[in-house]
C-alpha cells in the first residue's frame, strides 16, 4: 500500500513537473498558414522570407490576406509584407523577426491591419516560434486591438 502511494504521488510531481514546461494556453482569435519559410544568412546579417496568409472573418469582419514576407533578424523595424494577389483596400500587413527563446529556433510576428465595417481601425497580431530548418508554421494570433 505505501509502495501504492509513492507511486501515485511520485507520478503526479512528474506530470506537474511536464505541465510547466509547457507554454501556458491563452486565447487565440484564429490562425494563420506560414509557409515556404527561408533563412538567407551573409557575413554580417540573417533575413527570413516566408508567405503566410488567411480567410477572411478569421476575427469579425477581417479580410483574408495572402503576402510574402522579408524580415532581417533581430531587428526591431515592421517590415510591410507583399500583397499577393488583390489588396484590400486599407489593409496593412508586416513582419518582424524577433529573439527566440532557444538559438535553434526561429520567432516571427505578423501585424494584420484593417478598417473595420464598424469603423473602427483593427490590428491582429500573430507570432509562432518554430525550429530551424522547418519551413512551414502556425501562427496563431493571440492579440487583436481596434481604435474608433
Amino acid at each position: 500500500m505505501f509502495a501504492q502511494v509513492i507511486t501515485v504521488v511520485v507520478s503526479a510531481l512528474a506530470a506537474t513537473a511536464v505541465a510547466t514546461d509547457a507554454v501556458a494556453p491563452r486565447e487565440t482569435y484564429g490562425n494563420w498558414a506560414g509557409k515556404q519559410f527561408v533563412e538567407e544568412c551573409t557575413d554580417t546579417s540573417c533575413i527570413a522570407k516566408f508567405n503566410v496568409g488567411t480567410a477572411a472573418k478569421y476575427y469579425k469582419d477581417a479580410p483574408g490576406f495572402t503576402v510574402k514576407c522579408q524580415s532581417t533578424q533581430n531587428e526591431a523595424n515592421w517590415a510591410p509584407c507583399e500583397v499577393v494577389g488583390a489588396k484590400t483596400e486599407g489593409a496593412d500587413i508586416s513582419s518582424v523577426w524577433t529573439k527566440a527563446s532557444a538559438d535553434d529556433k526561429i520567432k516571427l510576428s505578423v501585424s494584420h491591419a484593417w478598417n473595420g465595417a464598424d469603423g473602427a481601425r483593427y490590428n491582429a497580431t500573430g507570432t509562432a516560434e518554430f525550429k530551424k530548418g522547418e519551413t512551414s508554421f502556425n501562427m496563431p494570433v493571440v492579440k487583436v486591438t481596434a481604435v474608433l
